[in-house]
């Protein structure tokens, strides 16, 4: 609903900027896609101060500028959430130091009863290995197992290019 000529370059704009936050998902690509979407959003504010400029009580504007901030509001927090509020090291440090513990404390038991290694020494350790697992994979999405479905912004994408013709 923008007026000519921010109509038809926001709409480009906004295609790069999907196809930004899709190679984002991609660790090769993370820091490119994150430095890419900020200079995108700097070119969509432009777009829209100039649009703004054209027309200062336009409806269609002003709610323009509003998704706008809210699209730039929802990237810093997806970059503090990916990249800067990782868990610290001392937390890594207890964690493995808890762990390590627990199986020491687990061979020191069995040495003295002197028995065999039984099923749930194992189970317990294949646990432990598994809730670490876990939380690095949570700590670092897009890096283990744990990884957002990218698909609906590939589908939006598609739409965009398909309204554009």
């Amino acid at each position: 609903m923008l007026p000519e000529p921010q109509r038809t370059e926001v709409r480009r704009l906004l295609i790069d900027y999907v196809n930004w936050r899709i190679k984002a998902s991609q660790k090769i690509w993370l820091n490119e896609a994150v430095r890419q979407s900020e200079k995108i959003q700097g070119q969509l504010w432009d777009q829209a101060v100039a649009a703004a400029n054209s027309d200062p009580h336009s409806i269609q504007v002003g709610l323009f500028v509003q998704t706008l901030n809210e699209v730039i509001d929802l990237h810093t927090k997806r970059v503090t959430a990916a990249l800067r509020s990782r868990i610290p090291l001392p937390v890594w440090i207890v964690l493995f130091g808890v762990a390590i513990l627990s199986f020491i404390a687990m061979g020191y038991q069995g040495g003295i009863k002197r028995t065999s290694r039984s099923l749930a020494v194992f189970l317990v350790a294949l646990t432990f290995a598994g809730v670490l697992w876990l939380v690095v994979s949570l700590d670092r999405p897009g890096e283990g197992l744990v990884r957002v479905n990218q698909r609906p912004l590939i589908e939006l994408r598609d739409m965009m290019e398909n309204s554009n013709r």
